[in-house]
């Protein structure tokens, strides 16, 4: 289960779109956490398919905006771990295992 945890802020402009003049300006200053569940589905050891669903609860003073509410995502992950893992292993472990098994098969 994921846990975030954010610094940011927001900008709320209303402007007429014919003059360009701005009726309303807001800004401030959020936190924002978020807490949620996250399956990895990985057709490959190295690459996978991540989906995010969760709910953020922002932390702020202006109770005029809400920020707060359910939030989704999707995307690819990497996992660096396992493609440096591969790496050494066939770059460099293979071949002194393969050296080990063949001396241990010819005693």
């Amino acid at each position: 289960m994921p846990l975030e945890i954010g610094l940011g802020g927001y900008d709320v402009k209303i402007q007429d779109s014919l003059t360009g003049k701005i009726f309303n300006d807001k800004k401030g200053g959020i936190i924002p956490i978020g807490i949620g569940v996250q399956p990895v589905y990985k057709p490959w050891k190295w690459v996978g398919v991540a989906f995010l669903l969760g709910y953020r609860i922002v932390l702020e003073n202006n109770s005029n905006q809400n920020f707060n509410g359910w939030y989704y995502s999707f995307g690819l992950t990497v996992d660096l771990r396992q493609i440096i893992r591969d790496t050494k292993y066939y770059l460099i472990k293979k071949k002194h295992y393969n050296r080990v098994v063949k001396r241990t098969l010819k005693s």
